[in-house]
């Protein structure tokens, strides 16, 4: 299973358009977030100015263009100059990027990090998606999916190094060529700090859910301090909703620090586990958890 996962997340790496089957991850607690996820077969594109970092997606074009061509190695400068007569239209450019939907996945399955941050201090799961590049292509509205660069000078150096390059015969628009890549740079780079994420993006031109096909869900990894509760309940939602997946279970490594995964045994039985919040299920969980034949307190 670790040969492969590691196949899969080398596989991925800036493949903006996927010619294949693309393994991702995604952390998640066990909450009704998850549930709802995982019972409406959807995934959230958030616009970029609800992500949880303030500075994600947030940058001021015009003034990294400035900063930009101050650096004494921009390069193509005569190009990037051209811009200085475009700011309405690089303004109107930023707000429509923040309209966009972001829907973000990891390539690390084994980042005690992600699991501490987005897998509820190793209490929740990591979901383990192959999806096709048909489906991946088929997201209304798609626009890529993208490997998140973590850089100090953000869009800046991309402008002072590259960005000029698409300029050579700008006339009175600005080359579509340019506005991708523009657009490509503005919603996945990501300050230095946060490049444990080993994150990648599918990226659309609006937000909201997007429907999956359950056969897309190929696996569930619990992580090292998951509940015998969190791990009923998780497995009692996919197996009413359709979902074939293979279990496993996050466990410590040889090393001191080190993670790996194992089989979990599909035909477990939970015996008396309590539901905290199955009170709170979205309609028709409670009889499917009572059919699945889950005793404990609902």
């Amino acid at each position: 299973m670790m040969d492969e996962i590691k196949e899969a997340i080398q596989a991925v790496k800036s493949m903006t358009k996927p010619e294949s089957n693309v393994t991702l991850f995604k952390y998640r607690a066990i909450n009704m977030n998850l549930l709802t996820m995982l019972n409406q077969k959807n995934l959230y594109f958030a616009p970029p100015t609800k992500l949880n970092d303030p500075f994600d997606c947030q940058i001021d074009v015009l003034k990294a263009l400035e900063v930009a061509l101050e650096r004494k190695d921009c390069q193509h400068r005569s190009n990037l100059e051209k811009l200085n007569n475009f700011f309405p239209e690089l303004e109107r450019l930023e707000s429509q990027f923040n309209e966009h939907g972001v829907c973000s996945f990891s390539t690390n399955i084994f980042s005690n990090l992600m699991w501490s941050h987005y897998g509820s201090n190793h209490s929740g799961v990591c979901l383990i998606f192959s999806f096709p590049a048909e489906y991946i292509k088929s997201i209304p509205n798609y626009c890529g999916l993208l490997d998140v660069g973590y850089s100090s000078y953000g869009l800046r150096k991309w402008l002072g190094m590259d960005g000029g390059q698409y300029l050579e015969n700008l006339d009175g628009t600005l080359p579509e060529d340019f506005v991708v890549a523009l657009r490509n740079n503005f919603l996945s780079t990501k300050s230095k700090e946060w490049h444990y994420e080993e994150e990648v993006r599918l990226v659309r031109t609006t937000s909201g859910p997007v429907s999956f096909d359950a056969a897309y869900l190929k696996g569930v990894c619990f992580g090292l301090g998951t509940s015998l509760e969190g791990v009923a309940l998780v497995k009692s939602v996919l197996s009413s909703n359709g979902y074939d997946v293979q279990f496993y279970k996050l466990t410590n490594g040889k090393g001191d620090f080190e993670l790996q995964i194992e089989g979990l045994d599909p035909f477990m039985r939970f015996e008396g586990v309590h539901f905290p919040f199955a009170h709170k299920a979205p309609h028709g969980f409670t009889e499917m958890l009572k059919r699945e034949n889950i005793r404990g307190k609902l």
